[in-house]
């Protein structure tokens, strides 16, 4: 293993090392995205892995997976900041990580999905049921923000409830946009988490939310 491990790695210090032992563990893929594009590459993955810290202080790295398709009928399609296209979004997984040894599980969240029902069935021993995943990880599970995103692109336009507005696009809104720099090209503001109290409610909560404004 030393030396199929010295050739993979092409460093020679692997077999002259005196400190490895037959306990000894290499972690050959240490990025989280690429472990999960490795294990589960069927799957879309959430840009925005984070951090949790569980009941026992051990850190949990949290990724939510995606099911896509281009081929749903009579669905808008939507293009992402990566260059994909699709009209079908799911957010059927919820990767965990363990920061320590690099221990994964993907946990099921939309059973109903036929996509991941499928892969289910063809991976029966890759994915476990939300009701499995550990009480103090559930608690940090969010809704996340690539999802969101799409919804927010959709709901520009499907928000109006009168046909004659929906037709006329007379109410359609437009995501917010920034400049970075002079010259530059006007991004989209990404959805932003934040902890506030909605309107008539006592109780903060954890929200997120995007800038719209009526198009000009």
């Amino acid at each position: 293993m030393k030396l199929a491990a010295t050739l993979a790695e092409g460093e020679w210090n692997i077999s002259l090392s005196t400190a490895l032992t037959p306990e000894s563990r290499m972690m050959i893929r240490r990025k989280i995205t690429e472990r999960l594009e490795n294990l589960a590459e069927f799957l879309t993955w959430d840009a925005d892995p984070y951090l949790v810290i569980t009941g026992d202080g051990r850190l949990v790295w949290i990724v939510d997976g995606y099911t896509e398709s281009d081929l749903h009928p009579y669905s808008r399609p939507v293009t992402t900041a990566r260059g994909n296209s699709y009209n079908y979004i799911r957010n059927s997984v919820k990767a965990t990580i363990d920061a320590y040894d690099g221990d994964v599980h993907l946990y099921i969240f939309d059973s109903e999905d036929p996509i991941i029902q499928t892969y289910q069935a063809l991976f029966p021993a890759l994915f476990t049921a939300a009701s499995e995943m550990p009480a103090d990880l559930r608690a940090h599970t969010r809704f996340p923000e690539g999802m969101f995103s799409a919804q927010a692109e959709i709901f520009r336009t499907y928000h109006m409830r009168d046909p004659e507005s929906y037709y006329n696009r007379a109410d359609q809104w437009d995501l917010a946009t920034f400049t970075t720099g002079q010259g530059g090209r006007p991004e989209v503001v990404t959805p932003t988490y934040m902890v506030a109290a909605l309107p008539g409610q006592r109780k903060p909560e954890f929200l997120l939310i995007v800038h719209v404004h009526a198009a000009q």
